[in-house]
């Protein structure tokens, strides 16, 4: 693997509930090296936003977990995380010209319409920084057949028709986000206008429901903390976070 840091500690496991829980379960008991990766080949109880599960088939898709110690960053900044870890599954994605790769707030990727990939980043705070996060990612690879209540989930070989190497694929990834990181720590908004350009309906009018109620809004941005920015008809800018905002997809 091709990375300073990340991945060199690397544990694999042939089962577990949540490759986050197991991390912060090894946590308990050890200090694990900054960049420590956790790899799964089958997660039973995989973990999304809003208390989603992760669907996957064993030793089909990518399932990690990466331990990042990033102490650089005050607690309301964690949403840069998000971006790191995004912005390197969008470059994988394009590596394979793949086309209308976007990511859809806050932390699912999609192509096109489908999705085939999520995250869960839980971190754990000292005072008014971030002691410690865990980077939780699926990916679906190889996945080819979806349960009739995902209609929107795809995979990387549906899109492509060939067969990816999860191996690899966990390591592209790992470098891909070692050098995004080491971009944060230089400079924190150096990956928001890019990240922008990705944005799943930016500067486009979309439903989404508010309080569970249906509302016609435009996407302007992401704010520092993570705040989906839009705009209504009467042109005012408001800031949501994720409890409060959802797709009408």
């Amino acid at each position: 693997m091709n990375t300073l840091f990340i991945g060199r500690y690397l544990s694999r496991l042939d089962r577990v509930d949540s490759t986050n829980n197991y991390a912060f379960e090894l946590l308990k008991r050890s200090d694990l090296p900054d960049g420590s990766v956790i790899w799964a080949d089958e997660q039973w109880q995989g973990k999304g936003q809003r208390g989603n599960e992760w669907f996957g088939t064993p030793y089909t898709n990518l399932t990690m977990s990466v331990v990042l110690k990033p102490r650089f960053l005050e607690a309301e900044e964690y949403f840069y995380l998000t971006k790191v870890v995004t912005l390197a599954i969008v470059s994988y994605l394009e590596s394979l010209n793949l086309q209308d790769v976007k990511i859809k707030w806050p932390n699912d990727i999609y192509i096109g319409d489908k999705k085939v990939a999520g995250l869960l980043i839980e971190n754990q705070l000292k005072g008014s920084r971030i002691n410690l996060s865990v980077l939780g990612i699926g990916l679906n690879l190889n996945e080819m057949i979806f349960p009739a209540h995902l209609p929107k989930a795809t995979s990387v070989k549906r899109e492509t028709g060939k067969h990816q190497s999860i191996e690899l694929v966990m390591e592209r990834l790992c470098e891909e986000i070692e050098a995004n990181y080491l971009r944060l720590k230089s400079n924190l908004q150096d990956l928001d206008r890019v990240f922008e350009t990705y944005l799943w309906g930016m500067n486009k009018w979309r439903t989404f429901l508010l309080n569970g109620q249906p509302i016609e809004l435009m996407i302007s941005g992401v704010s520092s903390q993570g705040r989906l920015m839009v705009k209504g008809r009467d042109g005012e800018l408001r800031k949501y976070d994720f409890r409060q905002l959802s797709f009408m997809l």
